[in-house]
């Protein structure tokens, strides 16, 4: 996999992995009501839901885990790091599908993750636009 664009989820409270599945799937849910997404048969799901994500049906998910997403134009690499160093989940999935699901569930409209990031995009542009205009 190339080197792509990257994006870490950390989580900031405890939640169970049906929580956590449950919001995933409301984020999906959204996107394709919004028309990001194809429709639930040939839409991706996150990697091999539940079992993907199976080794933390018993320990749930933990305050300070993270996932890490990182995308090129044809994959995207999913990382589940939990905040012990431990890496239990790293997966690539490949097509333009795939890689399209985290984007256009954080983007929906009623995301969980739409405005933050949306803030943190725009942030960032204010700060790229900034040092560019700081530059004599």
């Amino acid at each position: 996999m190339g080197s792509g664009h990257s994006r870490a989820i950390e989580f900031v409270r405890d939640v169970t992995l049906d929580q956590f599945l449950d919001g995933v799937n409301a984020d999906l849910r959204n996107a394709r009501r919004a028309g990001l997404l194809a429709t639930p048969s040939t839409a991706p799901s996150p990697p091999a839901c539940p079992g993907g994500y199976g080794f933390a049906r018993a320990d749930g998910i933990r305050k300070g885990d993270q996932i890490v997403y990182q995308l090129d134009p044809q994959s995207v690499r999913t990382r589940f790091l939990r905040r012990d160093g431990s890496t239990p989940l790293d997966d690539v999935s490949a097509g333009r599908a795939r890689r399209n699901s985290p984007l256009a569930s954080w983007l929906a409209p009623g995301s969980d993750f739409r405005n933050q990031l949306l803030r943190s995009l725009s942030a960032s542009h204010r700060g790229a636009v900034a040092a560019r205009c700081a530059v004599p």
